[in-house]
């Protein structure tokens, strides 16, 4: 089907194929040396009868939704999907009628935009909150399985610390017992735990008897025990037959085949007679599963047959193509009850149901087509569609020398949104505008690159000359005046600030080899001064020289200063663009660097200042 139909019925497939893949992946019926191996989730897959909402109304819908995110997971997880169903085929029924009304009041298909109403919202509302709270519910059922398991490991340790250690024959057969009825009081556990875990139990409740040797009486007290115990399994495996919910007698009757496997013995001459009991009461439970497959295969039958004769009324209804709109729009509605008919006819079985509903929505896709197509010709908008575009163009032209490029890109991207709002120029003419359009948009953003690829290429010129005086500085060896070679230093520094900026991913590596190689001269100078403060300190006081490199000092600290100053001012220029932020981090460097040259002036001011002076 067109735009309007592809939401009809489109989960019906996959609906059906799952529910044939939970029916055939029920177990058969026990024998009782296999209840040991037996999955958790055995019995928990067979569906409920199919739930029917479809003659609800989409607000009734919405507020049994509601109900749902509010009620018992356990319990409405099973009709979620059958609600959902008759809400889609109720929304699809109006998205159909929208774009009908949409087509016939001149739109053009593309353009359609279906408008959700409250009750969408409120129905896809619901069900997240349904589908949060399933999660919560699957996750505490998961953690509580864990805890069970973590019990059940705790108990078999202490059978095992009782078997080893306790000799108190009375005692022993006590606790032993009393940690059969913890065992037996805890619930399910992980499935993929609960061979292992219940073989273990076997082990250690075989060896309690073997190695303890119960005298006959408390055996026989034990197995009197076990057998009222069965008796009372059997008789609720009994009380199933008349259970309503075949999907409850099962996972109560898997429940009971658990407590009997957890059960202990109860003597030979009864214990085939009381396994006989237990078996037959759940043989006529998996009889009444039989007999539900069977009603099931039935009605898949029917609903076949019923699909069967909608396709020939689908194909009777377009036999004879229409003419006039109004034919359309008739035989249109038509159709759409067909496919309502169709919404309520539950499913066949998968093959089947694929068959008929890929055939049976070719028919429906194709009338749709044919008469999408027809009404399309009939529009008139092709003229006032080109003066639009017109329009567009001759605006976006207007902004091809335009080099504010953050603000002209905007504007384009603005009015490229609005080129997609327009409808369709005429086969003769769409092209042409748009080619006319393209042109425009392109010739910016040609200049756009351009512009930004030669700053690129000053940023590689920029990165070969700070490479460059990289390796000049390596090479530079301090001389036998510190102060020229302080300067040559510094000239280092201020030919690597006068450099322009680098591309940004070598940006911070190059510039902390740089930052290496310096600080490494000026820690060969410190070292320099120390020697000379220690061996000829006074001397040096004596000669004046402090005066002159204290002088020398704070002329540089107020020179560092001052640019500081400088390239704070110019951070507040750049705008915030890619290009810009590159710009602004390389001052913001720059400053950093200055100001932790002025801490290091601060320093040597300092030990000036501490020098002793001449007597």
């Amino acid at each position: 089907m067109t735009e309007v139909n592809n939401d009809f019925h489109a989960d019906e497939n996959q609906q059906a194929g799952e529910t044939q893949s939970e029916n055939e992946s029920l177990a058969q019926p026990l024998q009782e040396e296999h209840l040991a191996a037996l999955p958790e989730e055995h019995l928990e897959t067979l569906p409920e009868q199919e739930e029917n909402y479809n003659h609800l109304t989409k607000e009734e819908l919405v507020k049994v939704a509601e109900g749902f995110a509010e009620g018992d997971i356990a319990v409405v997880k099973s009709k979620i999907n059958a609600l959902k169903n008759a809400f889609e085929q109720i929304q699809s029924s109006e998205k159909e009628q929208a774009l009908s009304a949409f087509l016939e009041e001149g739109g053009v298909k593309d353009d359609f935009k279906y408008s959700y109403t409250q009750a969408d919202d409120r129905f896809q509302s619901a069900l997240k909150k349904y589908n949060k709270r399933k999660a919560e519910y699957a996750e505490q059922q998961e953690k509580l399985r864990e805890n069970n398991f973590n019990i059940k490991q705790e108990i078999l340790v202490a059978m095992k610390n009782l078997i080893q250690n306790e000799e108190n024959m009375q005692r022993a057969f006590d606790q032993f017992h009393e940690l059969q009825a913890k065992w037996r009081a805890t619930g399910p556990v992980p499935s993929g735990q609960l061979n292992d875990l219940w073989m273990t139990y076997k082990l250690y409740t075989d060896k309690f008897y073997e190695n303890l040797k119960i005298n006959r009486e408390l055996q026989e007290l034990d197995f009197k025990k076990n057998l009222e115990a069965k008796i009372e399994l059997c008789e609720k495996a009994e009380d199933l037959i008349n259970e309503p919910s075949l999907n409850s007698a099962l996972q109560t009757l898997h429940s009971l085949q658990n407590k009997w496997r957890e059960t202990g013995h109860v003597g030979r001459e009864k214990s085939n007679e009381i396994w006989e009991r237990f078996k037959a009461a759940s043989d006529k439970v998996y009889e009444r599963r039989k007999e539900y497959f069977e009603q099931l295969k039935e009605r898949y039958a029917e609903n076949l047959a019923a699909k069967n004769q909608l396709i020939t009324k689908t194909e009777e209804l377009l036999k004879d193509e229409p003419l006039k709109a109004s034919e359309w729009m008739e035989k249109s509605k038509m159709l759409v009850e067909v496919q309502n008919e169709w919404k309520k006819v539950g499913f066949a079985d998968k093959k089947s149901n694929d068959e008929v509903w890929a055939k049976f929505r070719g028919l429906c896709d194709g009338f749709f087509v044919r008469k999408n197509d027809f009404f399309t010709s009939l529009k008139k908008e092709h003229t006032a569609n080109l003066q639009l575009k017109n329009e567009l163009c001759i605006q976006a032209e207007a902004l091809i020398e335009n080099t504010d490029w953050k603000k002209t890109t905007e504007e384009l991207k603005r009015l490229q949104a609005e080129w997609k709002k327009t409808g369709f120029a005429g086969e003769r003419n769409n092209q042409k505008i748009w080619e006319r359009f393209r042109k425009a948009c392109d010739s910016f953003f040609e200049r756009k690159n351009a512009h930004y690829t030669s700053l690129e290429s000053d940023y590689k010129e920029n990165f070969d000359k700070k490479n460059a005086l990289i390796e000049k500085a390596e090479q530079f060896t301090l001389g036998e005046n510190i102060d020229e070679s302080i300067e040559q230093l510094k000239d280092f520094q201020r030919q690597w600030s006068e450099i322009g900026m680098v591309p940004l991913e070598h940006k911070d590596t190059i510039y902390a080899k740089f930052k290496a190689i310096i600080d490494k001269h000026f820690q060969s100078i410190r070292q320099h001064n120390k020697e000379r403060f220690t061996s000829g300190h006074k001397q040096s006081f004596r000669t004046g020289k402090p005066g002159n490199e204290k002088n020398d000092l704070k002329h540089k600290m107020n020179q560092l200063t001052g640019e500081i100053n400088t390239w704070e001012n110019n951070l507040g220029f750049f705008a915030r663009s890619k290009n810009a932020d590159a710009v602004r981090k390389e001052f913001e460097d720059k400053i950093n660097h200055a100001k932790e040259e002025i801490k290091r002036i601060k320093k040597q001011l300092d030990e000036i200042s501490q020098a002793p002076k001449e007597q």
